[in-house]
């Protein structure tokens, strides 16, 4: 084998790796894509429960006011 051929050889097999890292970086990138894509839609679904639970809140409170505001009433 000539230098220039060793050479070629060794050249491509160091493509061949790298180009095997880039894909596995990619699918890794991917991954890490669709992960977060969950997780934004936890948070969205964590802050829409959030906004119930303050309208449902203020509705209690609304009501407990009331209630309280009549027993004040009959007292």
């Amino acid at each position: 084998m000539t230098p220039e051929n060793e050479n070629l050889g060794k050249l491509e097999e160091r493509v061949l790796r790298l180009l095997k890292k880039l894909e596995a970086a990619s699918k890794e990138v991917d991954e890490y894509r669709a992960l977060n894509e969950e997780k934004d839609r936890q948070i969205q679904d964590l802050k829409d429960k959030v906004l119930r639970l303050q309208k449902q809140k203020g509705v209690v409170k609304d009501k407990v006011d009331g209630l309280l505001g009549r027993i004040d009433g009959l007292v």
